[in-house]
Order: structure tokens, then C-alpha cells, then sequence
């Protein structure tokens, strides 16, 4: 169970995290960056001044993880010292994993987005497989630093490890739908 500081600490900087997306989203159709409207998406004209605002959010998010890591893993401070380097790599593989992702479905969508564009089977299954692929490395990579964090995490550790970042996302999700229902402000009381 939460203590109350805990409480507080997290409504504070979900709440702070919830307002940068909110100031991502106006002005633009968020879902597609590229959009034939003109205006641009969160990494376009309208974002760059909010971006420093967004970047001290996520690392106030990012600092909240790691504190929320450390407490659910029952990390001790030289497993801290130990873990989180590693952890650090491996956050960096996954987010060039995602550019990767991100690059085969833009593609998708801008041939998709041409009227002469007229795929076939051997399109589909061109993209088919090359999503399969980067979903398979994504779990190769997740099967490597866990292999890598042996003699620094327990086998609990490494399993409460595997279902932390979805247990963390729910939590905020919960937290900014919470906030979002009726408007209201987050309860800083709980």
C-alpha cells in the first residue's frame, strides 16, 4: 500500500506529465505528424516551444519510475548502483528499437496516404514481416539484459522486473484518466 507522501509524490507528477501531453495535443492532429493539413505534429513548429517543458516532465516521470523501481524490486543501494547502468543501455536499445518501428509504419502510411498506391499480398506481407521482425528483436533484447542483470538481481527481482513498466503504466493511466474524468484536479489528499 502507498503511504501518503508516496500518494502525493505521484498525483504531483502525473499531474505535472498529464499537462505536457495536453500541450502537445492542441493545435494538431496528434496521430499523424505529417499531415496534409499543414499544421505539424508534437515534433513540428507548434512543440518546439513546449519542448523544454516536456523534457523536464518526462525526466520528472523517468526520476518517479526509477523511485517506484527501487521500492517494488526491494533494491538495495550497491544492486542499485549495479542494475541501473544496465538498465540505462537497455532503455536506449528499446527507444532505437522503437525509431525502427516508427520509421516501417511511417513508410506504411505515406505509401498508404499516395492515391496511386495499390498494395498487393506481397506488400502486405513484405510489412507483416518486417514488423514480426522488430517484435522478435524487441524480445531478444528484453531476454539480454535480463540475462545481463544475473548476480545483480534475484530470480523475484528479475520476475517482479518483467511486469513492473506495465503495472507502472497502468498506475499513471489510471492516475491521468482519474484527473481527466469531469475535469478534476488530482486529490493531493489520498
Amino acid at each position: 500500500m502507498l503511504n501518503i507522501k508516496n500518494k502525493v509524490l505521484i498525483s504531483l507528477l502525473i499531474f505535472l506529465f498529464s499537462i505536457s501531453i495536453f500541450a502537445q495535443r492542441r493545435g494538431a492532429n496528434h496521430m499523424f505528424p505529417h499531415d496534409s493539413s499543414g499544421l505539424k505534429g508534437p515534433r513540428g513548429r507548434w512543440a518546439d516551444s513546449s519542448n523544454s517543458m516536456f523534457e523536464r516532465r518526462k525526466e520528472k516521470l523517468e526520476k518517479l519510475k526509477v523511485w517506484r523501481m527501487v521500492d517494488y524490486l526491494n533494491l538495495s543501494s550497491q544492486q542499485s548502483e549495479k542494475f541501473f547502468p544496465k538498465y540505462h543501455k537497455y532503455k536506449e536499445k528499446l527507444r532505437n528499437h522503437h525509431k525502427n518501428m516508427e520509421s516501417v509504419i511511417l513508410e506504411l502510411d505515406n505509401k498508404l496516404r499516395r492515391e496511386e498506391y495499390d498494395p498487393d499480398e506481397s506488400d502486405l506481407n513484405k510489412y507483416l514481416n518486417k514488423l514480426a521482425q522488430i517484435r522478435e528483436n524487441r524480445s531478444k533484447i528484453k531476454k539480454e539484459f535480463l540475462k545481463n542483470v544475473d548476480g545483480i538481481l534475484n530470480t523475484k527481482q528479475k520476475m517482479k522486473l518483467l511486469i513492473f513498466e506495465d503495472k507502472f503504466k497502468r498506475q499513471i493511466m489510471r492516475e491521468l484518466h482519474r484527473m481527466r474524468g469531469k475535469g478534476k484536479q488530482p486529490n493531493l489528499r489520498r
